[in-house]
Formats: C-alpha cells, structure tokens, sequence
C-alpha cells in the first residue's frame, strides 16, 4: 500500500518493508533450527519449511532489484557519470557501515576466543587475508571467505548495484506489462534451469562459489524487469486482487517445499513463486496489505538489514555462553524460554545496531548531500 510523499520521495511501498521482517525472519529461524530442533524436537516435522527459510535470500534479492528500479530506474534512462557516483555512494553508504561494524566487532571475538583457547566454529575462516578481504566487502569472490558467514550477500548484492545503470537502461525498452512480466518469467525459468545444472554439475550448495552469482544475476535482475511491468499497470498496480495472488504464491510455497523436502540447491525451484510473491506483496492493499503496512511489520523491515548482519554473532556467542545442551532435559517451559531468549536476543541486538549504528551512519555519510528529487533512498535488503 503507498504511504506518503513530500517534494523529494515518491509513494512508498509499505508492502515492501513489511515483507523484509518476514524475509528476515525465515533466514533467522533457519539459522538458529539446531537449537531449535535440540530443545523442541517435535518442531523437526516442520524441518523443509524451516530448512529452506535461506529462501529469504531470494526474497531480498528480487525485492533489491525492483525497489532500486523504482526508485532509480527513470534517471538512469539517461547515463551520467554524476549519477552514477551518487547512485553508487548512496548505496555504500546504507550497507557498508554495519558491513563494517559486524565485521570489527567479529575480529575481536576471534581474537578473545584464541587468547582464551575457545574453538570457534568456521574459525577456518577467520585469517587476516580474510578479513581485508572482508574489509573491501569482496567475500563473495572465490579465495575470500566470508567473516561474518551471512555476509557473502552484501559483496554480491554490491555488484549488482554497480551494474545496475546497464540494467535500467534496457528497462526503458520495456514499453508494456506483459513484455516486463513475460520477461521476468523467462529469465526466472531459465535462471532456474542453470542453477540445477550447477547444482547437478558442480557444487550443490546455495553458497557455492558459482551459484551466488547465479542467484543474484537472476533474482536482481528479475526484481528490475518485475518493476518494469508492473509500472505500466495504471490502475491495476494496487488493489485486493494482489493479495488473493500473494495467497495463491504462499500455498504454492509451502505445498512445493513440502514435497521437495526445502533443502539444499534444489529448493531454489521455488524462485519463480517468490518473485510472484514479491510483485503481489507491491500492490496488496487488503489484508496481506494490512498486515504487511503494521506499524509493528514496518518496523520489524527496517531493522531487518541489521537483525540479519548481527545475528549470525548472536548465535555465537550465546552458543557459547547460553549453551542448549545444557537444557536439553530441562522442563518444556525452560526449553521454550531458551529458543525465545535466542531469537529476542538477535532481534534486540539488530534493533539496536539500526537506531544506533546503521541509521545514524547513513544519515552521517549523506549529510549535506542535495537529496535527489522525487526520490527517496531505498532500504538495504537484508540477505543471507
């Protein structure tokens, strides 16, 4: 549903912050099901929904491309280099910060845990070129882990960001919805297909090095055409059919997920559905509208980049303070409370790094910037 507008911001999309704190969510409770199966085993029936909650990756990166291109796209129709270098700044600007912060705070970890003789786990990865590497947001290349393991994302999402003008400009040949949308379908299918000949063939894993570049070419690239066709809907681009679509994609979610089992490469079938999912979540204005614009929604999506860069840290070192296999035989009520502080825990200290981190460094780095007219900057989409 749009929310408002001033001289210098076009309508905002409520759908589509709202639909980033359950993105979120899902990526988060993938993250913590161990716990979660170890202290509430019957929670494991649900194992290829909570498996396949690193689907939320794909949420973010189709929700990337088509938020940019709405705010974006119409001033790229013409190339400049001034643009560019705004477009580009604006965007490090909103990511990098905690990129930065999470990243430092993480070295320290390490360097307490090897001077207390504490094993961390992945602490394969966490040697010095690694961290510069880190420190340059280039973990997504091949040689380079990531620090913060969920932080691969920002270096691929980073890249799409500096191809972007050459996507908008082949956005403005998109001249109907049914050229944008039918574009999107086909490069969604085909996106699909390479994936499972990668995961076939090569490596299936959804991090592989090959198929996060994959994911992200698609799922972005996807996202920008989803937009394409959508802004030529007129009057059709809000209204209550967008929600019976949003119903429709998240049966069809679950029912897939479900005789997949939702883990491993093979879940990422699925990516056709979620970019339905993210195109009808743009447009809903009854009840999924309702819900997703919430006051408590709207925030939840704008401390998601966050909540997403921290939690990872969180879990490691609650892991090793609050350890799970202590309550193992504790009584339910203990069990639940333990699985509650873990998951309160991570959205507390991602909630506290965007009031106190993420917002105010963004707002410092862009100081004194002439803001760009009818546009407002778009949030970061958190990834995995």
């Amino acid at each position: 549903m749009p929310g408002g507008t001033s001289r210098y911001q076009r309508p905002t999309l409520d759908g589509l912050t709202g639909i980033r704190a359950i993105a979120a969510g899902w990526v988060l409770i993938e993250h913590f099901r161990l716990i979660i199966f170890a202290l509430l085993p019957p929670v494991e029936a649900l194992a290829p929904w909570i498996r396949s909650g690193f689907l939320g990756v794909e949420v973010f990166f189709i929700l990337s491309g088509f938020i940019i291109s709405y705010q974006w796209a119409d001033r790229f129709a013409i190339f400049t280099g001034a643009q560019y270098r705004t477009f580009i700044y604006k965007r490090f600007a909103r990511i990098y910060p905690m990129q930065f912060v999470t990243l430092v705070g993480l070295g320290l970890i390490v360097l307490v845990a090897v001077g207390m003789g504490i094993s961390l786990s992945g602490e394969a990865n966490y040697t010095v070129g690694n961290f510069v590497g880190n420190l340059f947001n280039l973990q997504a290349l091949p040689g380079i882990a990531s620090f913060n393991n969920p932080a691969w994302s920002i270096s691929v999402e980073f890249a799409a960001y500096l191809f972007f003008p050459l996507i908008a400009l082949g956005l403005v040949r998109v001249t109907t919805s049914n050229k944008g949308f039918v574009a999107a379908a086909l490069l969604s299918v085909a996106g699909v297909a390479s994936m499972m000949i990668v995961a076939a063939s090569v490596d299936d894993s959804p991090t592989g090095e090959a198929m996060i570049w994959l994911r992200i070419a698609t799922e972005f690239t996807v996202g920008c055409l989803l937009f394409a066709g959508w802004q030529h809907l007129k009057a059709k681009q809000f209204g209550i059919h967008w929600d019976w679509v949003a119903g429709g994609a998240v049966i069809a979610l679950v029912l897939v997920l479900g005789l997949t089992g939702g883990e491993g490469a093979g879940a990422l079938i699925t990516v056709p559905v979620i970019a339905l999912f993210v195109l009808s979540c743009a447009g809903a204005t009854g009840p999924v509208g309702r819900l997703l614009s919430s006051r408590l929604m709207m925030w939840g999506g704008r401390i998601s980049y966050s909540v997403y860069m921290t939690h990872f840290i969180v879990l490691m070192v609650l892991g090793e303070l609050l350890s799970p296999a202590r309550f193992e035989e504790s009584s339910l009520a203990m069990r639940i409370s333990i699985v509650l502080f873990y998951l309160l825990a991570a959205v507390a200290v991602g909630a506290v790094g965007y009031h106190f981190i993420e917002e105010p460094a963004r707002k410092l780095l862009t100081r004194g910037k002439k803001p760009n007219s009818l546009v407002r900057e778009p949030e970061p989409a958190p990834l995995n």
